[in-house]
């Protein structure tokens, strides 16, 4: 008997032998890719898949901070660790059970996890870092932790204040400073009633459209309560250069369809 990440052999009754190629290599891409091979029997040996994790877990970094991660966490049950990094120097041994990947600019490899994983952004580079969290927050997940540092708040702490400040300029806008997460929430009640959009989601779909700017309106995260206006969110884990076109497209946007005042 045999079990790996993903997979679990036994050799039937009367058969001799050492593990057969062809089982070994369902073996390997059970633990380095996480596939899930159907139950059968290949040259003499029974094959079955191992119970699926519970719960995806991305660990993006193989610095000193994921590897302790990794190495906690592999033991556990119910768990599937896919590790990201730069390059495969930057790994160390590969413990059996865990997926590695690695891409040029790991980011890009958002586009290919799933919606309800859970994420731990540990990497060696502060913009690197930004990315991740930029395209998280607008591909899904079930949790998303970013390690921390004094320069990496400051970072954070300057787009905050800059997308806060550049939103209240805008005609019809009025933007408290978030405490926390990555979202800045603007109730654009006055806007919509100067371009004469109905609510927050025709203000949302007109950006969109003509402004080429993407938001979201309140209404895709539940219902509104009543009297509390009209809002649109933002992400500002973004660049601060991506920030600043986004919401002068706003600006230009709102004073072109400004209607005029009935007499």
């Amino acid at each position: 008997r045999l079990a790996d990440f993903g997979a679990f052999v036994e050799i039937l009754p009367g058969i001799e032998g050492v593990l057969p190629m062809a089982v070994a290599r369902i073996l390997k891409r059970a633990r380095g890719e996480g596939f899930t091979p159907v139950p059968r029997i290949v040259q003499g040996w029974f094959v079955e898949p191992v119970t699926r994790p519970l719960r995806e877990i991305w660990i993006w970094g193989a610095g000193h901070v994921g590897r302790a991660i990794v190495e906690v966490m592999r033991p556990l049950p119910g768990f599937r660790l896919t590790w990201i990094d730069t390059d495969a120097s930057r790994f160390p041994d590969l413990p059996g059970g865990v997926v590695q990947r690695i891409a040029t600019n790991p980011a890009e490899l958002v586009a290919e996890a799933p919606e309800d994983a859970d994420h731990l952004v540990l990497t060696f580079s502060h913009t690197l870092d930004l990315d991740l969290c930029h395209r998280l927050l607008a591909h899904g997940f079930a949790s998303l932790g970013l390690i921390g540092s004094e320069t990496k708040w400051a970072r954070f702490r300057s787009r905050r204040d800059l997308i806060v400040r550049l939103l209240n300029q805008v005609p019809g806008f009025a933007c408290a400073s978030p405490g926390g997460a990555f979202y800045a929430w603007p109730n654009v009640s006055e806007a919509c009633a100067l371009i004469g959009a109905r609510d927050s989601e025709e203000l949302r779909k007109r950006l969109l459209h003509e402004a080429g700017v993407a938001v979201l309106a309140d209404i895709h995260f539940g219902p509104r309560t009543e009297g509390e206006g009209q809002h649109i969110r933002f992400s500002y884990a973004a660049s601060e250069e991506h920030i600043e076109r986004g919401v002068a497209r706003i600006a230009d946007f709102i004073r072109a369809n400004t209607r005029p005042p009935r007499k």
